[in-house]
C-alpha cells in the first residue's frame, strides 16, 4: 500500500504519513496509531511496539531521489540518452552518498551475473572500475552493459550470458571509450 492509499484511508494528508515514516522525532497521537492499525489489520499493540513481528526488517530510516536515465542494452551496442525518464527513491544506505544513476536493461548478455532483460540496475558512477566488474560503457557513442577488463591500452567488455552468441569483444585507443559507471546491484540486489 502507497502512502498516499494509507493516508487516504486514515483521512489524513500523504505528507504526514511520510514524516511518520521518515521523521523519528515526528509524534503519532494514540488516534492515528489506532486509525493505523485499523488500516493495516493489524492490532494497535503491533503498531505502537518498538520490538519488529517475527521475520520482518525494519524500513530504512531515509530514502533519496534517484535518477532512472533509461533503457541498456545486455546484448549489442545501441545509444542511450542521458535524459531523466522518471525518478526512484533509494534506501539512502544503498546510495552512500554516491554519485548513482538506474538503468532498464534489454537483453540477455548478462543474465548470469543476475541481470536479465528488463531488471533495473544501480549504477555508481564515481566508481573506477575494476578487471572482472560490470560496467555500463559507451564504445563510439553506443552503449553496453558487461564486464570490464583492461590490459595496457587495450579494453576487453565480455558478456556473462547463458546465450552462445554474445562474445567478447576488444577495443583499443582508436575507439572512443567512456565508462559510465560500476553496476553495483539489480534493484537494490547485490550482482554475481
Amino acid at each position: 500500500m502507497s502512502q498516499e492509499e494509507l493516508a487516504q484511508k486514515i483521512g489524513k494528508r500523504g505528507k504526514t504519513v511520510w514524516r511518520w515514516e521518515n521523521d523519528p522525532g515526528y509524534g503519532i497521537k494514540e488516534s492515528d496509531c489506532r486509525a493505523l492499525a485499523r488500516a493495516l489489520g493489524v492490532s494497535f499493540e503491533v503498531v505502537v511496539s518498538t520490538e519488529l513481528p517475527h521475520g520482518a526488517e525494519p524500513l530504512p530510516t531515509s530514502y533519496v531521489k534517484v535518477p532512472l536515465l533509461g533503457i541498456c542494452p545486455a546484448s549489442d551496442k545501441k545509444i542511450v540518452l542521458d535524459e531523466v525518464m522518471e525518478w526512484e527513491w533509494l534506501p539512502r544506505e544503498d546510495v552512500r552518498g554516491r554519485r548513482v544513476y538506474l538503468l532498464k536493461v534489454k537483453g540477455d548478455s548478462m543474465n548470469r551475473a543476475g541481470i536479465d532483460d528488463g531488471d533495473k540496475i544501480l549504477v555508481d558512477a564515481e566508481a573506477q572500475p575494476e578487471n572482472g566488474q560490470i560496467v555500463v560503457a559507451r564504445i563510439d557513442g553506443e552503449s553496453t552493459i558487461k564486464r570490464f577488463y583492461r590490459e595496457g591500452t587495450t579494453v576487453t567488455l565480455s558478456p556473462d550470458s547463458t546465450n552462445p552468441k554474445h562474445q567478447p569483444r576488444t577495443f583499443t585507443k582508436q575507439n572512443e571509450i567512456m565508462l559510465r559507471g560500476v553496476v553495483r546491484a539489480v534493484w537494490l540486489k547485490r550482482v554475481k
